[in-house]
């Protein structure tokens, strides 16, 4: 399901009040890419449900019910490491749509350079300029983090450690380990312990 709505859609300065703060922060956040899994996931997917047949009142509150539940949430993680913060054009912002569609579909597998940048249209070269200039990325970084990012999901669905890493493109297990130390700061069976006691 997908919400659209501008960011003043209430005014500018409602966002500024005290009791709006961790919300506020959320959006910010939000600009990076952010997943939401477990009981928030669960809970916000109902919501987002029974959104379209409220009354415009009632859905409004239930907006505002849906934002502060994520903001609130522990159960969260980054989809990027840096946020987009200038504006582009919209065929930039529609191949990037499409590169990321095509890593959502493809990112089980190994993905080149070649491959991604014919997708998207480019040279080898111009495709590495455009897609860091997008995303403050390389894109083996973003890919790493989308896998390890859907790492966690499968982990918090009891999947093995063995089965998330296959599951995602790693090519091993010790490069999967190292990666997602590298990103989430633990290694898999820690983040599993700590979420899924």
């Amino acid at each position: 399901m997908v919400v659209q709505l501008k960011h003043d859609f209430l005014g500018t300065a409602f966002w500024q009040a005290p009791e709006c703060r961790a919300i506020a922060a959320l959006f910010e956040r939000a600009r990076s890419g952010v997943s939401f899994y477990g009981q928030t996931k669960h809970d916000v997917g109902q919501l987002l449900k029974e959104l379209a047949q409220l009354p415009p009142f009632e859905r409004l509150l239930q907006l505002l019910t849906i934002f502060k539940t994520m903001a609130g949430s522990s159960e969260s993680s980054s989809l990027q490491g840096k946020a987009v913060t200038n504006a582009y054009n919209l065929s930039e912002q529609l191949r990037l749509k499409q590169v990321n569609q095509f890593i959502a579909d493809n990112y089980s597998r190994k993905i080149d350079i070649p491959e991604i940048a014919a997708i998207a249209n480019l040279t080898e070269a111009a495709f590495c300029r455009y897609f860091k200039r997008m995303t403050q990325l390389t894109f083996t970084q973003f890919v790493n983090q989308y896998r390890v990012n859907q790492a966690q999901k499968l982990l918090l669905s009891n999947h093995t450690v063995t089965e998330a890493s296959a599951a995602c493109g790693f090519e091993s297990l010790s490069y999967f380990n190292k990666i997602f130390r590298r990103i989430t700061g633990e290694n898999p069976i820690q983040f599993k312990k700590r979420y899924r006691p």
